[in-house]
């Protein structure tokens, strides 16, 4: 395991040792960015077991392509950037609906969902893929735009409109169930 004064350092620097680091550095990787990147995942597929093999699958890719990772480039948006477009591929191989799991079961996984209403839920599931992965990604994570636009592949301009008609939707919505 990796000690408090060396997470500080890796922190700080990520977007810099990532391609030189060796398997501790990788570990840490893992350690940060495996829950978030279930969640984020989560959010896109509705499967638990489907996201953690997406998020396997994304450290594998990150692992064995760590050489393409550009130094001083963003991290963060960088290993987010493979998990989004591993999903939304997983979703495109796989052509059935997605049934979301129940509040219960959410839970139980440990998918911090403790805080969603079940009204909050039933709007979240009448959103598409992409508009469920821009909302996770700006307000549960709190990316930036910049970091959403270089995840999504799109311009800065374009990801911030998509984000407020994502946005317009879900309180569209909202108001047709509050009626």
């Amino acid at each position: 395991m990796v000690d408090i004064n060396m997470t500080i350092n890796i922190d700080k620097n990520l977007d810099y040792i990532f391609t030189d680091g060796d398997n501790e550095i990788f570990e840490y990787v893992i350690d940060i960015y495996g829950q978030k990147l279930l969640n984020y995942c989560y959010s896109i597929l509705y499967n638990y077991h489907d996201a953690e093999d997406i998020v396997q699958e994304v450290f594998i890719k990150a692992f064995n392509n760590k050489k393409h990772f550009k130094k001083g480039s963003n991290f963060s948006a960088w290993i987010y950037r493979i998990a989004y477009t591993s999903s939304i591929d997983f979703k495109r191989k796989r052509s059935f609906k997605l049934i979301p799991l129940n509040n219960e079961i959410v839970k139980e996984k440990n998918i911090e969902s403790e805080n969603i209403s079940e009204k909050t839920l039933k709007i979240w599931n009448k959103l598409n893929k992409d508009e469920r992965a821009l909302l996770y990604g700006r307000i549960i994570e709190e990316l930036s735009y910049s970091e959403l636009s270089e995840i999504h592949g799109i311009s800065e301009v374009s990801l911030r409109k998509k984000y407020q008609r994502a946005k317009e939707k879900f309180i569209k919505i909202e108001k047709k169930l509050e009626d």
